[in-house]
């Protein structure tokens, strides 16, 4: 699943197996991690495509996914400039 693989979390378990939580990474973790927003989507954009494509996610998911992901700009203190590129995710 693309967030497993480009996370912007942690994800730990619980003394629940069937449980666990989510730590958000810091901006500056983010930003190590993928130097610019742009670089960030690029990478969330192919790896939905790959799993529509590979029919481990749903269309809509994928676009409400990709919604968020460009919604995250924010993490890099994009507030404006050009929108994310289109899915392409019918």
């Amino acid at each position: 699943m693309p967030p497993i693989v480009h996370p912007v979390a942690r994800y730990e378990s619980t003394t629940c197996n069937l449980g666990g939580i989510t730590i958000p990474m810091t901006d500056a973790e983010i930003q190590d991690r993928y130097p610019t927003h742009g670089d960030y989507y690029a990478k969330m954009l192919a790896a939905t495509r790959r799993s529509v494509d590979d029919g481990f996610l749903l269309k809509a998911d994928a676009r409400d996914l990709l919604e968020r992901a460009c919604a995250a700009r924010n993490r890099w203190g994009e507030t404006s400039g050009p929108a994310c590129p289109a899915p392409g995710i019918a």
